[in-house]
């Protein structure tokens, strides 16, 4: 261990502490740090071990090499100013994103510890846009833009890095449309009511209809936006434009159209039949209006009329049905837009099953055939098919079975051979022909 010792004492003894603080000096000078991570990376002469064996420790050798223990401390006021100012004449940007983005030495943290806020140390050095910009110098500058490129965008303008920035000029009128208004930039300013109608005029000429979404999508000038701030509403231009507008129906205009169209169909009234009708307002609309189509039926005195039915009236009704069509049960009732509906049914007979035993009719689900031609049955079984297809988008043989459709699928089977051809029979494919070699014709 001695030996050792002594070996380790000669080969410090080849360096002084003059070199190990010459070492340091250089080092800090090429890199800008002062980190014994890099120290030793850089793998240089005198080494961190020989350094920290002459010193005690690398902070102590750093003091002695005239730098202190912490890198944070390293930087003056000055060189803060120094470096912001040489940053700000690289870019033409003041930003504290860019200038994190380009970690430049002092970072922004040791700026900020010094100065308190990026902002004062902008102030400091000379380079804050708030310090050497007016609103007039904004207006200017934006005039001058529009002069040079015909486009005065918020991003166009921010691309080119001119000064007053972009963002500056926003925060000093608030919004870039604004300031563009200063300026006499805005297109909201160029256009007049004059202009928008003339536009609208022509495009009602061109596509026979005036909406706001196609109007905005065809990009024509003045823009939608434009026309809908000139006018206050979209509406209002149209009215003044001499274009149909879409009419504002209230309750009353609601409760009249359902009163006139249970007067002129036999006091019934459903959403689906008044659909069918091509009323105003629409379904939707007076939905919107009640906050239900049940709430709007009563707002109308209707609430009434659709529970006026007795109990003969229900069962003669029932009666009529299976006679009709064989079939008992509820769904497919529903479906035919009998009155009185299901529901009133089941409220003055508690329920489906009563109002049939009442009627006389069996609960057997199953449709009752007999009787029924070959050619009715067939018929039959084509309208619950087109009925499949209408309501759930297909005519798989499984969606069928699930949904309990009539007749049953054995007897649509039975009936045409396969299911298949029964969805020929209904129009809902084309039988494609193959071929003796197999192959599709």
């Amino acid at each position: 261990m001695k030996e050792i010792s002594e070996n380790l004492s000669v080969i410090n003894m080849r360096y002084t502490k003059e070199d190990c603080i010459r070492a340091i000096q250089e080092f800090y000078s090429e890199t800008g740090s002062l980190s014994i991570e890099k120290y030793i990376h850089s793998k240089r002469k005198p080494s961190v071990s020989t350094i920290v064996s002459l010193y005690g420790s690398w902070n102590e050798a750093k003091v002695h090499s005239g730098y202190s223990k912490s890198e944070k401390q390293r930087y003056t006021k000055e060189d803060c100013i120094r470096a912001i100012q040489e940053f700000y004449s690289e870019t033409g940007s003041p930003s504290i994103n860019n200038y994190i983005r380009s970690k430049k030495k002092p970072s922004i943290d040791s700026i900020k510890r010094i100065f308190g806020t990026w902002k004062k140390a902008k102030l400091h050095a000379g380079c804050s846009d708030y310090k050497r910009y007016t609103k007039e110098d904004c207006i200017r500058a934006l005039k001058e833009f529009k002069l040079e490129t015909g486009n005065v965008s918020f991003d166009k303008y921010s691309e080119t890095k001119k000064k007053p920035s972009a963002d500056f000029i926003k925060k000093i009128f608030g919004t870039w449309e604004e300031a563009k208004l200063h300026a006499g930039c805005s297109e909201y300013k160029r256009y007049t009511k004059e202009d928008c109608i003339r536009a609208l005029q022509e495009f009602q000429l061109e596509m026979g209809k005036v909406s706001f979404d196609k109007y905005r999508e065809s990009k024509k000038k003045p823009s939608a936006d434009s026309i809908k701030r000139i006018f206050g509403t979209w509406e209002e231009a149209k009215i003044h434009s001499g274009l149909p507008v879409n009419k504002k129906y209230t309750k009353e205009d609601a409760i009249k159209s359902l009163q006139n169209f249970v007067k002129g169909n036999g006091n019934l009234i459903n959403m689906i039949l008044y659909s069918e009708s091509k009323c105003e307002p629409k379904v939707g609309k007076i939905i919107k209006l009640f906050g239900s189509w049940k709430k709007a039926l009563i707002a109308a005195g209707l609430g009434d009329s659709l529970n006026k039915n007795t109990k003969e009236d229900c069962i003669k009704a029932i009666q009529e049905y299976y006679n009709e069509t064989g079939m008992s049960g509820s769904v497919e009732y529903s479906l035919s837009l009998r009155k009185p509906s299901v529901g009133t049914i089941i409220n003055r007979f508690g329920s489906w099953n009563s109002a049939l035993v009442e009627a006389g009719i069996p609960l057997s689900r199953r449709p009752n055939l007999r009787g029924l031609t070959e050619s009715q049955i067939r018929e039959s079984c084509i309208k619950s098919l087109i009925k499949l297809k209408e309501e759930h988008g297909t005519t798989t043989l499984r969606k069928y079975i699930d949904a309990n459709y009539y007749p049953p699928s054995s007897r649509i089977i039975r009936v045409f051979g396969t299911w298949n051809d029964a969805l020929v029979a209904a129009g809902l494919i084309v039988k494609v022909e193959k071929n003796r070699s197999g192959f599709h014709d």
